[in-house]
């Protein structure tokens, strides 16, 4: 790459399309000023962002906060600090068993079943086997708790506040939510183990005071985890559909997604923060009178590493109806402990879609025009963008890149 081009591209908005073809990939297009010549992957569109994108003349001053809100410091809240003595000592020690728990849970679920399939076949073992094999049944047979979350409990939670302490999480508001209007929170990015919105739940009371709940979608196969699938439940999870979002706003609740979902796993990398958007999660909060709200993690693709190419999880994802990814990384030192890296919960100013799609506030509209939801997809993007530059820490030094998927 010549130094021009590179220049040009660190001040340009570059969208590339993209073919793949048995493993070989096609650039076949390019718009903006200049065009890198590295290759891409995925069959998907991708944004380049260097650096945050100018206000455009069509959505982005509507989109983007006041000039009070933007030169306001922002609200930064972190955990309490863990009790003095052999008590905070304990509950540290089980907040990182809980976590290995979290990483190993498919592994777990694995070695229990051919332990089953073992002890009854070849060794004879009839007593654990027997004892495992209930416990898994029964399990089974009690029903997750839906639509239930309790933001002060979780607040009051040592378990919580021990894993936000783990990481050294800070939650950033750029600034504070009318709590009279209702908010869907996109969140960004999944990373291999999506730690980081489960460790944004501690904050819920922050974001959301006065008892607001918010319900966050998820991989329908973690409801089939033995045991994690109860702590899905208390923490407010629901499987990542639209019947789960038309549910939480029936109740008058907020909701959030993780909008890069599975796909978004495999472009981990350490050389940019990769994610992958899809219009799904706009056209739904239009459907539902939502605002939408974006939330970034800084530090969450740091927390694991793939073992081996991360093409053979994808591959292996794609194939089987479970949440299998969540085998393929590794931690701290080779284990499944996540790396005590700093994580930061960036809050953004919120977007009112019903003033952009030109309808009452908090009125839903069954069957969005895909123009409108185009239009606002593409300002949502430097929507986005804007929170990740302005709010990234000095250590995050990695550019953005966006991935549009053409299915979406």
């Amino acid at each position: 790459m010549g130094a021009t081009t590179e220049t040009q591209t660190k001040k340009t908005f570059v969208m590339r399309t993209v073919a793949v073809r048995n493993e070989d990939i096609a650039l076949e297009a390019a718009t903006g000023d200049g065009a890198a010549g590295d290759a891409t992957a995925g069959g998907l569109s991708r944004s380049i962002l260097t650096e945050a994108p100018a206000a455009s003349t069509s959505l982005s001053s509507r989109l983007a906060p006041s000039s009070a809100q933007a030169s306001a410091s922002p609200i930064m809240v972190r955990p309490e600090a863990r009790p003095p003595g052999l008590l905070g000592r304990l509950q540290t020690l089980g907040a990182v068993v809980f976590l290995g728990l979290m990483g190993s849970s498919l592994y777990l679920v694995i070695a229990s079943a051919l332990y089953i399939v073992i002890g009854f076949g070849v060794l004879g073992h009839r007593i654990c086997p027997s004892i495992l094999l209930g416990v898994w049944v029964g399990q089974g047979l009690i029903s997750v708790k839906v639509l239930h979350q309790d933001p002060e409990g979780i607040k009051r939670s040592w378990l919580f506040r021990e894993m936000a302490n783990f990481f050294d999480v800070t939650l950033v508001m750029e600034q504070k939510l009318d709590t009279s209007k209702k908010y869907l929170f996109a969140q960004h990015p999944h990373g291999i183990l999506p730690l980081a919105p489960v460790l944004s739940a501690y904050f819920i009371s922050d974001v959301v005071p006065g008892g607001g709940k918010i319900f966050c979608l998820i991989h329908s196969g973690m409801f089939y985890l033995p045991i994690v699938r109860f702590f899905m439940g208390e923490w407010g999870a629901l499987p990542a559909n639209k019947e789960s979002v038309a549910e939480a706003k029936q109740q008058g609740q907020h909701c959030s997604i993780v909008v890069g979902g599975v796909a978004e796993i495999f472009l981990q990398n350490g050389e940019t923060e990769q994610l992958q958007l899809r219009k799904g999660f706009i056209r739904e909060a239009i459907r539902n009178g939502y605002d939408l709200v974006p939330m970034f993690h800084f530090g969450a693709t740091r927390m694991y590493n793939f073992i081996g190419p991360a093409s053979f999880w994808r591959s292996l994802s794609n194939r089987l109806p479970f949440p299998f990814f969540l085998i393929g990384g590794w931690g701290k030192g080779m284990t499944l402990l996540p790396k005590p890296v700093r994580i930061v919960i960036a809050v953004g100013s919120p977007i009112g879609l019903a003033a952009l799609y030109g309808v009452p506030e908090g009125q839903s509209v069954p069957d969005p025009d895909p123009a409108k939801v185009d239009l606002i997809y593409e300002e949502w993007k430097k929507h986005l963008a804007g929170l990740y530059y302005r709010q990234r820490p000095e250590w995050e030094t990695r550019e953005l890149e966006i991935w549009d998927c053409p299915k979406s």
